[in-house]
């Protein structure tokens, strides 16, 4: 499988992307990921707003990586394209566990992404949606 760097395929302009934070940016720009050929991602989403804390007990996603992240923006029938965030949970290359979050946006023509520190002092609102591979003992949807 090719690797791929993720300043090159996380950029605006390409591959359906119109916005990357800053944070992304700082964080995880310089690594390095493949995207799997096939993956099976599950999805959960939030029935109360949420901080990230109660997300990782409550439903214990899986931690993901950037080539799990690309496979769904690729993949795109799981993501709400309600403007809405999907959310993953993912070491940047210091190995620190943030939140990912991807959002389609209508003025960009593209996908907005960012990346803040687990702990961010806002929740998420409900109807946002979390994907992993697994979640602990949960029921999701399966795709």
């Amino acid at each position: 499988m090719k690797k791929l760097k993720s300043q090159d395929y996380f950029k605006e302009g390409s591959n359906t992307i119109g916005y990357v934070g800053d944070n992304f940016k700082k964080h995880f720009y310089g690594m390095e990921f493949t995207i799997p050929k096939k993956l099976s991602l599950k999805t959960k989403i939030l029935e109360r707003n949420m901080l990230d804390k109660d997300i990782l007990s409550e439903f214990k996603p899986q931690e993901s990586n950037l080539g799990e992240l690309s496979y769904a923006l690729q993949n795109d029938s799981i993501l709400l394209k309600n403007g809405y965030a999907n959310i993953f949970y993912i070491r940047d290359k210091n190995k620190v566990l943030w939140v990912l979050y991807f959002a389609w946006c209508s003025n960009d023509r593209g996908w907005g992404v960012g990346a803040d520190p687990l702990g961010y002092p806002d929740d998420w609102d409900a109807g946002r949606q979390v994907l992993s591979c697994d979640f602990g003992n949960f029921e999701t949807k399966k795709h």
